[in-house]
């Protein structure tokens, strides 16, 4: 079988990933692409190598990594001005794939899906996004995602959906914790801070910060531009003096970020408001891989993903997770027997070779439908 994944990447990483690579641009296309793959940026990316041990062929095009593209383009007697979309059409059918997995950016799912249907044995889509079920679905097979609420939603659409957890690379993990030797930060949090799709997050992390010295890594909050409705509008300023109380660091992504989760003792998470209260976001198993305790909402699922309080923590609400906080810190043999099971747990149970088996099992059974 032969599997393409379509997917785009975050614009601030491909930014951070160029301009400390800056003679990446220059190297041929197959050379940039591993070089992506090795950074460790996307985890379903951690499978191709997996599904190439399974006797398949497997590879990856990201979509707006535009020198990598641009190259490609070049190498394969593209005009320079040919668009973005174009070159990744010409891409797939060039690749002819068995599988196209894609992420459906907004810019790759409908009318372009349609346009590439005929190069295409089946097409599976991944969605764990706010609002997914609003987008055009036509030309898609089944679509995985990491939330059975979204999976079910799918259904209700009358879509075929399966739910898939993310997972991580042993291998990845372990060249990211032998380059960390101390754990130099108590309590760490990173990710996106949006208004409109992380309310419960920034209502946390606010209250949070109040009492306990966390360090934010993140982008610029992202807030709601237009006045209406206007109680949305207003509401989103009572996070201004968390904004002003904190002073975020930047971002980091793919292996930069396993190493600074490698050197924190405590990592925070809470889910995006569209999970409704479920678990499985990636960076669950990001922190428990790279072996430093997490600290996560609640969630009624909880349990069929970790074993609370032995192998993660939770928290109720803010207040106890202060509590929770100043607890195991000031206990360090607590907190590292914990931390160690979790991560015992991901490198066991949420493995990039124990999920490429599943996603095959799945893909196999969509190109036979």
């Amino acid at each position: 079988m032969r599997i393409l994944l379509l997917w785009t990447y975050y614009e601030n990483y491909l930014r951070q990933f160029y301009l400390h690579n800056p003679s990446v641009s220059r190297l041929p296309f197959a050379d940039q692409k591993q070089l992506l793959l090795e950074d460790g940026f996307l985890w379903p990316a951690h499978m191709i190598d997996e599904f190439r041990k399974l006797g398949h062929e497997a590879d990856i095009v990201v979509g707006n990594a535009d020198p990598a593209q641009a190259t490609w383009a070049l190498e394969n007697g593209l005009a320079s001005s040919t668009l973005r979309a174009d070159i990744v059409r010409e891409q797939i059918r060039s690749y002819r794939p068995d599988i196209l997995w894609t992420c459906c950016a907004e810019r790759y799912r409908g009318e372009f899906l349609r346009s590439v249907r005929d190069d295409c044995g089946a097409v599976v889509g991944w969605s764990a996004e706010f609002g997914a079920e609003q987008f055009d679905w036509s030309g898609v097979d089944c679509v995985l995602s990491s939330h059975s609420n979204f999976v079910q939603a799918f259904r209700d659409m009358g879509l075929r959906s399966e739910l898939v957890l993310p997972c991580v690379n042993p291998k990845l993990v372990a060249d990211c914790l032998s380059a960390t030797s101390h754990r130099t930060r108590d309590v760490t949090f990173y990710g996106t801070l949006a208004v409109h799709l992380f309310k419960e997050r920034l209502k946390f992390l606010s209250a949070i910060t109040r009492h306990v010295q966390c360090d934010i890594y993140a982008d610029r909050m992202r807030w709601r531009r237009r006045p209406w409705p206007p109680r949305s509008f207003l509401a989103q300023f009572r996070y201004v003096p968390f904004r002003l109380r904190n002073r975020f660091k930047p971002p980091v992504f793919g292996r930069d970020l396993l190493r600074l989760i490698a050197s924190s003792k405590i990592v925070l998470n809470a889910h995006v408001d569209a999970a409704n209260g479920l678990a499985g976001n990636i960076r669950m198993f990001e922190v428990t891989a790279m072996g430093a305790l997490l600290l996560t909402d609640p969630s009624p699922n909880i349990s069929e993903l970790f074993e609370p309080d032995k192998e993660i923590v939770t928290y109720e609400n803010a207040a106890d997770a202060v509590k929770k906080l100043r607890h195991y810190l000031s206990r360090p043999e607590e907190l590292q027997a914990i931390a160690a099971a979790g991560q015992e747990r991901t490198l066991r149970s949420y493995n990039c070779t124990i999920r490429a088996g599943e996603v095959m099992r799945i893909f196999s059974d969509v190109t036979r439908s």
